[in-house]
C-alpha cells in the first residue's frame, strides 16, 4: 500500500470525526430547504458537462451493448448483486440512527438474500415482506443534524453535497464487496460492471430528463435535493417546506383589480379582524 493511501486511510477517521461533532446531536434532521445552496455553480457545471461526455461516449454506448447481449433479468440479478453488497451499510446506519428494529430486519433482509437469494442474485427477501429499505452516511449525518452543505457534482459520480461526500468513505468500508474482493483489479472490474449496469436500468429515465429539461443541470440538481430530502425523511418528507405561500402573495404589492394592497376582492381584508370593539 502506497504512503498517499496509508495517509488518506489514517485521515479519513478523523475527518469523519469532525464532520460528527460539527453536525452536534439533534435527534432529527434540520429543516430541508428546496432551495440549493450552489455557490460552486461554475466549477460543478464544468464537471457536468465533463460527466455528460464521458456518460455520451463510454458509458452509455457501453450500457447499449450490455442491454443488447444480456435479457432484463440478468440485469436485474447483476442490481440485486450490488444492493445486497451494500446492505451491511445499511444495518451499520440504522444503528448509528437508533433505529434498531430496522436494523435488525434489514439485518434479517441481507442474511436471507445473501443465502437464500444465491449471494444477492434474486431478493427473496422482498418476497417474504422484508422489502429494501437502503440507509447511507450521508443520511445517518443528517439524522445527527449535519446540514448538507453547498451542492457539489463529483467527477463520474456525479451530482452530491458536502454532507454525503464525506459519507463516502463509510460507503467504501461497509460494503461487503471490498473486503471479499481485495485486489484492486477485481474491484475495478465490479466498479465498471456496476456502473454499466446501472446505466442501462436508467437508460428510459435518463433520456426522458435529456427531453424534458431546459436546463438539466439544475434539473439534476433539484431532483437530486428532492430525492436526497426523501431518503432522509423515510418517504415522509414535511410537506410545509414544500409550499412557501410569500412566493405567490406580497401584501405591498397593488391588486391588479385596483384594490389596496391585503385586501381580497370582496374589499375585506385578509387581515385577522378585530375583536372587542
Amino acid at each position: 500500500m502506497s504512503g498517499r493511501t496509508s495517509n488518506w486511510m489514517s485521515a479519513w477517521p478523523a475527518s469523519l470525526l469532525l464532520v460528527v461533532v460539527l453536525a452536534g446531536c439533534a435527534a432529527n434532521p434540520p429543516r430541508q430547504d428546496l432551495m440549493v445552496y450552489d455557490p460552486l455553480e461554475p466549477m460543478n457545471r464544468t464537471i457536468f458537462k465533463f460527466n455528460e461526455q464521458f456518460d455520451r461516449y463510454v458509458l452509455h454506448p457501453a450500457a447499449q451493448a450490455w442491454e443488447y447481449i444480456t435479457p432484463a433479468f440478468v440485469r436485474e440479478s447483476v442490481g440485486n448483486f450490488f444492493s445486497n453488497a451494500a446492505y451491511p451499510g445499511t444495518v451499520i446506519n440504522d444503528i448509528l440512527q437508533g433505529k434498531t428494529f430496522a436494523a435488525g430486519r434489514d439485518l434479517l433482509r441481507f442474511v436471507v438474500n445473501s443465502t437464500l437469494g444465491i449471494g444477492g442474485l434474486f431478493d427473496p427477501a422482498s418476497a417474504v415482506g422484508l422489502r429494501a429499505h437502503p440507509e447511507d452516511f450521508g443520511q445517518t449525518f443528517a439524522a445527527w443534524g449535519s446540514a448538507p452543505g453547498p451542492y457539489l457534482v463529483l467527477p463520474l459520480l456525479g451530482p452530491s453535497n458536502f454532507r454525503d461526500a464525506a459519507g463516502l468513505p463509510g460507503e467504501w468500508y461497509t460494503n461487503a464487496l471490498t473486503f471479499i474482493f481485495p485486489s484492486t483489479a477485481v474491484r475495478a472490474g465490479l466498479a465498471s460492471l456496476y456502473a454499466v449496469n446501472t446505466r442501462a436500468r436508467l437508460d428510459e429515465a435518463i433520456r426522458i430528463s435529456y427531453e424534458a429539461a431546459l436546463d438539466r443541470y439544475a434539473f439534476i440538481r433539484s431532483a437530486y435535493q428532492q430525492q436526497r430530502l426523501n431518503a432522509i425523511y423515510d418517504g415522509n418528507p414535511p410537506l410545509a417546506d414544500l409550499y412557501d405561500e410569500s412566493l405567490f402573495y406580497d401584501e405591498n404589492l397593488p391588486a391588479d383589480d385596483g384594490r389596496p394592497a391585503g385586501q381580497n376582492p370582496g374589499g375585506a381584508s385578509e387581515q385577522p379582524p378585530t375583536t372587542g370593539q
